[in-house]
């Protein structure tokens, strides 16, 4: 079995050679998740007659996510307090978010793999989880290595050095749409 524990889009290739050692080569891809699409394109949107759960769920519907959201207490109708997002769709949620006391995250399902999208009251009350370690006694983690980067997708042109015909190999074209799933064997 499969665990799903992300589900993206690639963004980079980039292909590691050794000369010295042949097994080090290996080929490092990047991606990015669907959060890095809500935060691209700044824009003004109203909600009228509205909550901010019901905007939540909108704006993951918009990006055909399944919304799981506690309700907000605050109703903001057109002719009183209209409901207007100024930013970028993620830059909202978060906002949204924050100023009821919510979290808001998307997050894949171990079992399915389908993205689902949160927003809600912060689970205080739940276990805390485990602590990822690394270098230290009761070690849980063999190798890591995070990096949080907002960039665009690569479009147009790739290119790739291929050191066995010693030339370097572009393509050019639209980007496939579909995500990819990364996941690890189910424990």
């Amino acid at each position: 079995d499969m665990v799903k524990m992300f589900v993206g889009y690639i963004t980079h290739l980039r292909p590691h050679f050794e000369t010295r050692i042949v097994s080090n080569a290996y080929i490092e891809v990047i991606a990015m998740d669907i959060l890095s699409v809500m935060d691209s394109i700044e824009q003004v949107v109203q909600y009228p007659d509205t909550t901010d759960d019901a905007a939540a769920t909108t704006i993951f519907e918009n990006y055909e996510l399944e919304a799981t959201t506690d309700p907000t207490s605050a109703s903001h109708t057109a002719d009183n307090q209209l409901l207007i997002q100024r930013s970028t769709d993620w830059q909202f949620l978060k906002h949204l978010a924050d100023r009821n006391g919510y979290v808001c995250y998307v997050e894949p399902d171990p079992d399915s793999g389908v993205v689902g999208a949160y927003f809600k009251k912060r689970a205080i009350d739940d276990p805390p989880q485990d602590d990822l370690t690394i270098l230290r006694a009761g070690d849980n983690l063999v190798w890591l290595d995070v990096q949080y980067k907002t960039t665009g997708g690569v479009r147009y042109i790739g290119a790739v050095y291929d050191p066995f015909e010693k030339k370097l190999t572009t393509a050019t074209g639209t980007p496939d749409t579909q995500p990819i799933e990364i996941g690890r064997a189910h424990v």
